[in-house]
């Protein structure tokens, strides 16, 4: 018997890792390991590059990652690093620990084809736009990124929520709709 598959999508800064924080007992697989290397993305016409788009994953070892993790297999996934936007390593993630244990994939594009597939439970998390680029910028400026690079990534952001990720929702069984979360912005 196959373990469950729990897919968590939504816009970048929308609380996925925040409810994936939630399964105590499950198996998580990041979407975000599965960025390809720099090298292996097409630049856009200004010189610069798109991580908003399904192209800029390798969906099909994500998705087969999670298909050997749901089957009882132990796999290998790779390591990415945001600086260098490169893979750096590999990492081993275990086998279940048994058959009910859930595997949980998160991403912006978890509800993608063929992602989605997987899911028994296929879950988008919707926030307003205000909630999301707040949340990036005090993210981003934890990790010593400048507010005006964030916001000058968040239009691309933005484009690709609406071309590629919003109309995921139709897939999802479970739409989760933005609840209240103060922002903090100094400790």
């Amino acid at each position: 018997m196959a373990n469950p598959i729990v897919c968590i999508a939504g816009g970048s800064g929308s609380g996925k890792t925040t409810l994936v924080n939630g399964f105590t007992d499950a198996l998580i697989l990041h979407m975000d390991s599965f960025y390809k290397d720099l090298d292996d993305l097409t630049r856009e016409e200004d010189g610069s590059y798109n991580f908003d788009t399904p192209e800029a994953f390798d969906m099909q070892a994500c998705y087969q990652a999670a298909k050997d993790l749901s089957e009882g297999k132990g796999i290998t996934i790779p390591l990415y690093d945001y600086v260098s936007m490169k893979r750096v390593g590999t990492r081993d993630i275990k086998p279940p620990k048994n058959s009910d244990q859930l595997i949980v994939i998160e991403g912006l594009f978890a509800l993608c084809p063929p992602l989605n597939e997987l899911g028994f439970l296929r879950v988008f998390i919707e926030a307003p736009a205000e909630i999301l680029i707040a949340r990036r910028i005090k993210r981003d400026v934890e990790k010593q990124r400048g507010v005006s690079e964030t916001l000058e990534w968040y239009k691309k952001a933005e484009i690709g929520y609406a071309k590629y990720i919003e109309p995921t929702k139709k897939f999802a069984n479970l739409i989760v709709p933005f609840s209240y979360s103060p922002i903090v912005f100094s400790k």
